[in-house]
């Protein structure tokens, strides 16, 4: 059985953290994105930095707004204010994907969610931060639905919460 112990705070990003999910395959995985264009991953059971991923490059300093994992674990997603979802490897801690002007940009956290029953759907706040962007992670380009729920507020929030 576990006991309570002190709150620690894990010190590993070198400006503000945008975003933090864990892990649906192993309770004590989760990883973070911040401002400094990295996405950390770690384990609560040690306390320690697993791996850290830079998404973006020094002559392109993004930062990263939201993190998510992929349903069965194995990918992390990272959008980032230079409008990408970048795709990471779990395992191996390599890119494997980076799908362009397919995310909102700015400096607010914004939007990233992945279906509970296929790890290779994801779906984005649209660039204009007024939509949804559906993204089959198999695909090396974004799906073409691009979803505007900015004219019909009431209605679309509705079929939102409804998927």
């Amino acid at each position: 059985m576990q006991k309570e112990g002190k709150p620690r705070f894990l010190k590993h990003h070198s400006n503000s953290v945008r975003g933090v999910a864990f892990s649906p395959r192993d309770r004590y995985l989760f990883c973070s994105g911040a401002y400094d264009g990295k996405v950390n991953l770690y384990s609560s059971l040690r306390m320690e930095l697993l791996m850290s991923y830079s998404i973006t490059t020094m002559a392109v300093a993004k930062n990263v707004n939201a993190v998510r994992f992929t349903s069965d674990g194995s990918r992390i997603l990272a959008c980032t204010t230079s409008r990408r979802l970048s795709v990471v490897d779990v395992e191996r801690g390599e890119q494997l994907l980076a799908y362009d002007n397919c995310a909102a940009s700015g400096r607010d956290r914004t939007g990233l969610a992945t279906d509970p029953t296929s790890p290779n759907i994801a779906v984005s706040v649209a660039v204009n931060g007024k939509g949804l962007t559906l993204l089959d992670l198999r695909m090396p380009l974004p799906l073409d639905y691009v979803y505007d729920v900015s004219s019909q507020r009431k209605w679309s929030l509705q079929v939102i919460l409804t998927l």
